[in-house]
């Protein structure tokens, strides 16, 4: 029964003896001492001692590399005569020289009675998985060093909002005091938000970039450190793990408040000149009729009387009269149905009665006649008159702007054809002006042609002030398309 007994001891022990040296880890045993008593092979292979070598001898001077105080060994032994375990990671030297970082524990072996009668050390070698820490910190640390660099402020944000990295400019921007800064999300970083940004005045780049894969733009109102509302253009892209996930995104910031403000402050002042174009117009359509009113109610009406006259005088001329004052009666008679025919002339194109008559259409085919026989090039106009007519105010812009275009046909086109065309395209009226003649870049016009880029902007300040809008399609060689669009 004990010879029993005492082989199942002996298997037991040889059972844990092979699982001791294969373990792949570091284990000794000292006595009470300190003196080593025994080492694994594993002991051998990390340190080069042999069991010879150091069984016998005490630990901190076989392994002591110089990098742990008196002091923490005072309190590294008083620990373990307490009977408690030391855990942590320790430097020690090799037989040859070089230092390994170990990470493992020291225990006390206690007897029946509690007392110490040694010591167990067990060891890992992470000398490798600390140098590949150190290099990933360093990395780390060189990666911030380049994005502190940048200007605008740098966040990478994880796929759950938190922001994991942001470089001085972000810190700065967001809390002013580098010292402050904590992990923290993104929308209550930048924006002071308790959830996600969303909608359309809070569009949230990570969930944009999310659902499309791309790298999306957007402006946000940011909150400085100091609670000020700025706004700010983000570039938002993707961050992709390996198994091809979306792992977050990277943010590159630009503060654009004072451009923004900028921008409205221009936008406010183009209303502005839109609003005076508007009362230009008005005032210049006023004046035309009065002018006209004034040619047809004073001018005209005195050549009428005039030429009245001259006729009753040329009744009246006593045979034998000399010839000379009959052929001045004629001339005279002829100025006057000349100067006539110029001023009714002169009272259509200041307010054409056609226009105020019978509307748009009807007004622009007869410009077009009169100006295809002043230029001798064929005008076509397409289009049939609108019922309801349209205000006169609209009326009398489009008409203008045709009058603009086809006066630069006649000085710059050398077109040898024009088309006016008006139609409804559902809520909007489309007028266009369309030349076959040598066309132009609208980008870069010639300085000799100063009065063309003045037409240009009077026609596009017309279409502006009855809330319309103005495209000019152009190419050299290739003609040119002038098209007006204003709501019904």
């Amino acid at each position: 029964m004990q010879k029993s007994q005492s082989n199942q001891i002996q298997s037991e022990l040889h059972i844990l003896r092979q699982a001791v040296e294969k373990s792949g880890e570091v284990i000794f045993l000292t006595d009470r001492e300190g003196l080593i008593t025994y080492i694994n092979p594993e002991f051998s292979r990390l340190y080069g001692f042999s069991a010879e070598e150091v069984v016998g001898k005490t630990t901190p001077r076989i392994l002591k590399s110089g990098s742990m105080t008196p002091q923490d060994y005072k309190q590294f032994w008083a620990t373990l005569l307490d009977r408690q375990v030391v855990r942590g990671e320790f430097i020690n030297k090799c037989k040859d020289g070089s230092l390994v970082t170990v990470e493992g524990s020291a225990n006390p072996i206690l007897d029946e009675n509690e007392n110490i009668i040694g010591f167990l050390a067990i060891q890992r070698d992470i000398t490798q998985r600390k140098g590949a820490l150190q290099a990933l910190e360093n990395a780390h640390a060189f990666q911030q060093l380049i994005i502190d660099g940048v200007g605008h402020p740098v966040m990478v944000i994880e796929s759950d909002y938190q922001v994991t990295v942001a470089n001085k400019a972000a810190q700065e921007f967001t809390f002013g005091e580098l010292e402050s800064v904590k992990p923290s999300y993104c929308y209550q970083m930048s924006h002071r938000r308790e959830v996600p940004c969303d909608g359309i005045d809070h569009p949230c780049p990570l969930e944009q970039v999310r659902g499309s894969g791309q790298p999306v733009t957007v402006v946000h109102q940011h909150y400085q450190a100091n609670g000020e509302q700025r706004f700010v253009e983000v570039v938002a892209s993707p961050i992709w793990n390996t198994d091809g996930s979306m792992q977050g995104i990277i943010e590159s910031m630009r503060d654009i408040t004072e451009h923004r403000r900028a921008e409205e402050t221009s936008s406010k002042y183009a209303e502005r000149l839109r609003a005076l174009a508007a009362k230009l117009a008005e005032v210049e359509d006023t004046e035309r009729q009065r002018l006209a009113r004034e040619l047809h109610d004073q001018v005209g009406q005195n050549l009428t009387a005039l030429g009245i006259n001259l006729n009753i005088v040329q009744m009246q001329i006593p045979e034998g009269a000399p010839e000379t004052i009959g052929f001045h009666l004629e001339d005279s008679l002829s100025l006057v149905e000349q100067t006539a025919e110029r001023i009714r002339d002169v009272m259509a194109d200041l307010r054409p009665p056609v226009l105020d008559d019978y509307g748009l259409v009807a007004a622009l085919r007869w410009y077009g006649e009169k100006i295809s026989r002043r230029i001798d090039i064929p005008i076509t106009v397409i289009g049939e008159d609108l019922d309801p007519r349209l205000d006169s105010r609209v009326e009398n812009a489009l008409f203008r702007i045709v009058q603009e275009a086809l006066t630069n046909v006649a000085k710059h086109a050398q077109a040898t054809h024009v088309i006016i065309s008006v139609d409804i395209d559902g809520d909007t009226l489309r007028q266009s002006v369309l030349d076959d003649g040598i066309g132009f870049d609208p980008q870069h016009l010639p300085e000799t042609d100063e009065d063309q880029g003045w037409g240009l902007l009077s026609i596009s300040e017309r279409a502006e002030a009855v809330g319309g809008q103005v495209s000019i399609i152009s190419s050299p060689d290739q003609g040119t398309n002038i098209t007006a669009e204003v709501p019904l």
